[in-house]
């Protein structure tokens, strides 16, 4: 019963790991983490990013995110790295992924019409420190839980190793209107594989998980331009639909800032800014959490920070891939 209890902990640990790594507060500026296809998908020839994000404080031990990612082109062929870390939890819980990534895109016609594909293959991991766990076996009468009591628990390993895949197709798109629109949908398929995520031998397997986006960004004058926002993520049962809109100001050539607000549907308003300014790039953003997840917490609320450094760009010429 106990090792079923435990197991059942470290599957929800999971559960609530894996169902975050596609909901960034920032999924567009972080593409790269959302959507395999959106690899070197602006007008940077090649970039760093990095991403941390915490949210949901349980006594001293909230779940962090921390990504980093450098992407990217020769010509239609793009290809990247990805780092990605989840920690939760007093007892250590831990999931890194390191991934390849790869795409491809096509031009169609003149303009910005395009499609795009991408795949990341590699591995991840997940493992747990049982000596902070806490048994029956180890309560004494007289002061409590004692640590020098043996647990009397055989646990069968403390670590996971799993492959990993994902896939990811876009499609770019302008309208010949007198306001200049442009726009992108995708889809994204993640761990298409469907790996294993237990720490014993039985055959759990972790569904795949699906993120439908799109975006517009409407040019009301040649330097202010608007971006509805649209976002669904899907993870065997559970889903979250996200819709947003970001105001863009292009200060001077290389100076540009991006406010926004987004809705989670009566889960939580996102509020974010970002400031382009030559070659860096830096987003921040809050989630302001609505939903009943805050009887579990002390602190429900989401912060998050994004960093981008552009090592080459291709040139001033920015259309709707822009650097953010």
């Amino acid at each position: 019963m106990k090792k079923f209890l435990l197991s059942t902990v470290y599957l929800l640990c999971f559960f609530y790991s894996t169902a975050q790594e596609g909901l960034f507060s920032q999924p567009f500026q972080s593409g790269l983490l959302t959507n395999p296809a959106l690899i070197g998908n602006t007008e940077v020839k090649t970039r760093i990013g990095g991403v941390f994000r915490t949210q949901w404080k349980i006594e001293e031990a909230p779940y962090q995110n921390y990504g980093a990612y450098f992407e990217s082109k020769l010509n239609n062929f793009k290809f990247g790295l990805i780092l990605n870390q989840s920690k939760t939890g007093d007892v250590g819980f831990k999931k890194t992924s390191f991934l390849l990534a790869s795409g491809l895109s096509k031009k169609l016609g003149r303009g910005n019409n395009r499609i795009s594909f991408g795949a990341q293959f590699g591995l991840y991991q997940m493992n747990v420190d049982y000596v902070k766990l806490q048994f029956d076996n180890q309560y004494n009468p007289a002061i409590g839980f004692d640590a020098t009591l043996g647990t009397g628990e055989e646990f069968e390993a403390t670590y996971l190793i799993q492959p990993d895949i994902n896939i990811g197709l876009t499609a770019d798109f302008e309208m010949p209107t007198k306001s200049k629109i442009e726009g992108q949908i995708g889809l994204s398929i993640i761990h298409i594989n469907t790996p294993g995520r237990t720490f014993n031998k039985e055959d759990v397997l972790l569904p795949m998980s699906m993120i439908m986006h799109a975006k517009l960004r409407i040019h009301l004058k040649e330097n202010w331009a608007i971006e509805p926002l649209f976002m669904r993520y899907q993870h065997d049962l559970d889903h979250e639909t996200r819709l947003g809109l970001n105001t863009q100001f292009r200060l001077i050539t290389n100076q540009l800032l991006r406010l926004g607000l987004a809705n989670n549907f009566g889960n939580k308003l996102t509020f974010l800014a970002q400031f382009e300014l030559r070659k860096f790039a830096i987003g921040m953003s809050m989630d302001a959490n609505f939903s009943n997840t805050n009887q579990f917490s002390t602190d429900n609320n989401v912060f998050e920070l994004n960093m981008i450094y552009n090592i080459i760009k291709t040139g001033p010429k920015v259309h709707y891939k822009d650097v953010l």
